[in-house]
């Protein structure tokens, strides 16, 4: 009865010290997503090199290539502004979607009219979604309109879903600008610029970027506006900040602000 009293309290005092334990890692000031201590010897991560390794793929290079671009070496050397040798030419194929701009056709229809009888012939070519001239000569071609019936189609559609509800909600508040890229010259089909813009951001903001604050959050997204901007001005986002830092009373970045 002793030996088994004795045991009981052992493992008490066991449990109670991990409890204890668990409490003071759960206060630690920890970096986010903390697992707890690291392994001793851990594997290394991927696939084992050798035979198992499986087949290694990568993207072939394209069949034919439309454009060669000659990226020429610099004046000197970056490091040193030494003269720089020529090794060897490397080559790089990127594979991109051509600019979307619609296809004008005008058709120069014939009009005629027959000496026996009299009457107006005026042929049609396949290609033609109707035989208006004049005033409503201007039209949409066959893709353009089968195009805008799908997307109506698609809109007016019937799902429970409530995430393809808002979707389709919001493809028709937005359907009028969806087809912006074919009306004004260099507006882009998608947002991939912007995406890439903000992605450093979002990088750090995943890591930490000083987003464990709400001063930390408010300070971030500032600088992030303010080195992406200078960065797409060709300016020296350091020199900005350090510029503004610097200044003895607050004066604005020196960069270019949009306007309408």
């Amino acid at each position: 009865m002793r030996g088994g009293r004795e045991r009981l309290q052992a493992a008490n005092e066991r449990l109670r010290a991990e409890v204890d334990a668990l409490r003071r890692a759960a206060k630690r000031q920890a970096a986010p997503f903390s697992k707890g201590d690291p392994t001793p010897n851990p594997k290394r991560p991927g696939r084992r090199p050798g035979a198992a390794y499986g087949t290694r793929a990568y993207r072939q290079p394209p069949e034919h290539v439309d454009q060669v671009v000659e990226v020429e070496l610099p004046a000197g050397c970056p490091g040193c502004g030494g003269e720089l040798v020529l090794e060897r030419v490397a080559t790089q194929h990127v594979e991109d979607l051509p600019a979307a701009r619609p296809l004008v056709t005008c058709y120069q229809v014939q009009v005629g009219r027959c000496r026996v009888c009299g009457r107006r012939v005026q042929p049609r070519h396949p290609g033609q979604t109707s035989d208006a001239l004049g005033a409503a000569g201007t039209q949409l071609g066959p893709r353009a309109v089968a195009l805008a019936s799908w997307l109506s189609k698609l809109i007016a559609g019937a799902t429970r879903y409530p995430p393809n509800r808002r979707l389709l909600d919001h493809l028709g508040r937005e359907r009028e600008h969806l087809f912006t890229f074919l009306r004004i010259t260099g507006v882009e089909a998608t947002n991939w610029r912007a995406e890439q813009a903000i992605r450093p951001a979002v990088v750090s903001r995943k890591a930490w970027g000083g987003n464990r604050t709400w001063t930390g959050a408010d300070t971030w997204q500032v600088l992030a506006s303010v080195l992406r901007t200078a960065s797409q001005q060709d300016r020296d986002p350091i020199e900005q900040v350090a510029r503004v830092l610097r200044a003895p009373v607050p004066i604005l970045a020196n960069l270019a602000i949009p306007s309408r």
